[in-house]
């Protein structure tokens, strides 16, 4: 009996390893597609937390960003998780910045560090991160 649960295990992870073998991987990201007018690409955000500080985080890094949601328009969803940490100049937090054209991710980043007016942000330290992703590729 005990020589059929160490079988049934080493089969289950057999499937596994095939199934994720089998699995297409996710392929590189097509900026040009994704951002037809390249980075004149107009940005809407939303976020439940932290909207005000991320416009301008955003905008310093370079991107266009809009008050109104417009068809060539790209949708980036700012997630700020709980607080985990105050100072006198913001709170620590897990942030999570998506960008998407329609229900497809075209590019995210993620991190933790102090949001608000605290140095560093991690709210600038994303949206240069989401930028270069973007556009400091390198060709292929």
């Amino acid at each position: 009996m005990t020589k059929n649960i160490p079988d049934k295990f080493g089969l289950a992870v057999l499937k596994l390893l095939m199934l994720t073998a089998c699995t297409a991987a996710v392929p590189p990201l097509d900026t040009p597609t994704a951002l037809p007018n390249g980075r004149l690409t107009p940005i809407f955000v939303t976020a439940a937390r932290q909207k005000a500080e991320v416009k301008p985080a955003l905008a310093a890094a370079g991107f266009r960003v809009v008050d109104a949601l417009s068809d060539d328009a790209l949708l980036l969803r700012a997630t700020i998780g709980i607080d985990q940490g105050e100072q006198a100049c913001g709170t620590m937090n897990n942030v999570r910045l998506q960008l998407r054209r329609e229900s497809n991710t075209v590019a995210e980043v993620a991190g933790k560090g102090w949001t608000g007016s605290c140095q560093p942000n991690i709210l600038d330290e994303l949206s240069r991160k989401l930028w270069r992703q973007l556009f400091d590729q390198p060709l292929q």
